[in-house]
């Protein structure tokens, strides 16, 4: 079939219209990569003007155990030794009266630390220290207990009746008992005191039973 002109100028502009849209679809991808910061697509390893593509160079780690691991095997190829070597001068004191002061610091924090006060952890009160006041009668042994419960509580006691326990310390009292004038309440009392006050009629001299009381407590 012959070509006609006007066949061939058809064929000649779908030609060129082809071209066109190939070239705005290249330019369109072109502005994309550039866009976002990427590389230009490379159609066959060659670009639209026939140049060979660049590619973007490595970049190797500045920081993070990456780096720090490439940089000790580098170290290591190149036989330089990373260790830490103790220097004496870094270390010494330039002036004797303040390391003086803080040797002797340092000796009070422990001597400190060795005396510290031990902490009574005991739960409850513990037991009254027990005194026995012993004598014959009409010899004073209330007038003794009267006394001694004023010097610790600055209290006058009208009458003793019974045991009498008073606080004498921050972690101490003392209970006062007088002692009956019989063997069984002699006996009692011998068992429980953890002091015995013997009182003596001047007048009359040290009784027999006095003597049987003294016994009885030292047993």
């Amino acid at each position: 079939m012959p070509v006609t002109p006007w066949r061939r100028s058809r064929e000649m502009r779908d030609q060129r219209l082809r071209l066109s849209l190939v070239e705005d679809e290249r330019s369109m991808k072109d502005h994309i990569c550039y866009y976002f910061g990427l590389v230009k697509p490379i159609m066959a390893g060659v670009s639209g003007t026939g140049d060979v593509q660049p590619h973007r160079s490595h970049r190797s780690r500045q920081s993070g155990p990456s780096a720090k691991k490439k940089s000790k095997s580098d170290k290591r190829k190149r036989d330089i030794s990373d260790e830490k070597k103790h220097n004496p001068k870094a270390f010494a004191f330039s002036s004797s009266v303040k390391a003086k002061r803080l040797q002797s610091r340092a000796t009070e924090k422990e001597q400190r630390r060795l005396h510290i006060p031990t902490i009574d952890r005991s739960t409850g009160e513990p037991a009254p220290y027990v005194v026995v006041v012993h004598g014959p009668p009409q010899v004073g042994k209330s007038l003794l207990i009267k006394s001694l419960v004023k010097h610790y509580t600055k209290h006058n006691l009208s009458e003793v009746r019974g045991p009498i326990t008073i606080v004498s310390g921050k972690n101490r009292r003392l209970q006062f008992v007088e002692c009956p004038n019989d063997i069984n309440g002699m006996i009692d009392a011998a068992k429980f005191a953890d002091l015995a006050l013997l009182l003596i009629d001047g007048s009359y001299g040290f009784e027999m039973v006095r003597f049987f009381f003294w016994l009885m407590f030292a047993s």
